[in-house]
């Protein structure tokens, strides 16, 4: 039974700790005022969140096909992308209280859209990763 536990134990930390530690280190980044500096290129901060979140988004993903095993697909995908962007409207309004920072929609709508891409590129790398583990079972 012990093993059991720690086993589990193991699983949820190992899968988990790399969603937690990249929400810290996007609270954190965003609790100081952003530096001044012309953006390389238009909506710059619209690509930054889209990959960031993008990121977040695959990182929840994988957390929880790897932690659950029931529901399917569907709500997997569906709890990733809503949890990566729910964490990105808590990160907006968490800028909103932080001195030289704003609330904007848009970046919110950014971290939807990268949150979405990044399930869906983490989905299908596990969709080819068990195909192809499975043709070498075969």
């Amino acid at each position: 039974m012990n093993f059991v536990m720690n086993h589990v134990s193991r699983k949820i930390v190992f899968h988990w700790l790399p969603v937690l530690i990249y929400c810290v280190l996007i609270f954190s980044q965003s609790a100081f005022p952003s530096p001044v500096r012309a953006p390389s290129f238009p909506h710059m901060d619209k690509v930054s969140h889209f990959v960031a979140y993008a990121i977040l988004g695959g990182l929840f993903y994988r957390a929880f096909t790897k932690t659950r095993s029931e529901g399917g697909t569907l709500p997997l995908i569906g709890i990733s992308v809503l949890s990566s962007t729910l964490f990105g409207a808590s990160d907006e309004l968490h800028q909103y209280f932080v001195p030289m920072r704003t609330a904007d929609p848009a970046d919110l709508l950014a971290d939807l859209l990268g949150s979405m891409a990044g399930v869906w590129l983490f989905h299908c790398l596990f969709i080819r990763r068990a195909r192809t583990s499975r043709k070498i079972v075969d």
